[in-house]
């Protein structure tokens, strides 16, 4: 094989490894520290984002057309349409969109905090007034994300717990169990849920 051969297979190997790097600087199996944030850019359609490893889902900002402005969404990752399965909802814009250069930060007091670029809040997971700090963020295999406290295996918000207008497998596998939990009568509640009754 000619030097351009070679040159072009190590190309393809040195790009190859360093892709998990960059992904591992701020994920370590799904998992999202404090202080650790993203900024919605003008130059992707897909932001900078939190990955899951298995690369199935993605948390970050996701650029709307004709609208022009961004949402915070966890999307598919592998399938070329990106369909976003959560956006965070009740942003505080005029739009309910965000504009390029708006941030979101994984913080110990507030969870999710969505800032604008001259560092307005204009979102935040809410979490509630009793709760323990976040330690971590976590993304899973199945599109949730939720906050952690240190040690603790019971999320102190999930975007399972604020669906928007798509439910995942496993979330309507909770619903159910919720309902059963309390005797509701599941049936009603999912056709109403998608728009049947």
């Amino acid at each position: 094989m000619g030097f351009l051969t070679w040159s072009i297979i190590h190309l393809f190997l040195l790009l190859q490894l360093q892709t998990p790097v960059v992904l591992s600087q701020n994920i370590i199996n799904g998992s999202v520290l404090v202080g650790e944030s993203l900024t919605a850019s003008e130059s992707q359609q897909f932001s900078s984002s939190w990955r899951y490893p298995s690369g199935d889902f993605a948390l970050g900002f996701r650029k709307i057309r004709p609208n022009n402005g961004f949402t915070l969404s966890i999307w598919f990752d592998k399938i070329p349409d990106k369909t976003i399965v959560w956006h965070a909802q009740a942003v505080n814009t005029n739009t309910g969109f965000v504009p390029a250069g708006s941030k979101v930060t994984l913080t110990a007091d507030g969870g999710l905090v969505l800032t604008g670029p001259r560092g307005q809040l204009h979102w935040s997971s809410s979490l509630p007034p009793s709760s323990s700090s976040v330690s971590r963020g976590l993304i899973t295999d199945v599109g949730e994300f939720g906050l952690f406290s240190q040690d603790s295996t019971v999320a102190l918000w999930s975007s399972f717990d604020h669906p928007t207008d798509t439910l995942l497998p496993t979330q309507v596998s909770l619903l159910i169990s919720d309902c059963k939990k309390e005797r509701v009568v599941v049936l009603p509640l999912l056709v109403r849920a998608f728009g049947f009754g």
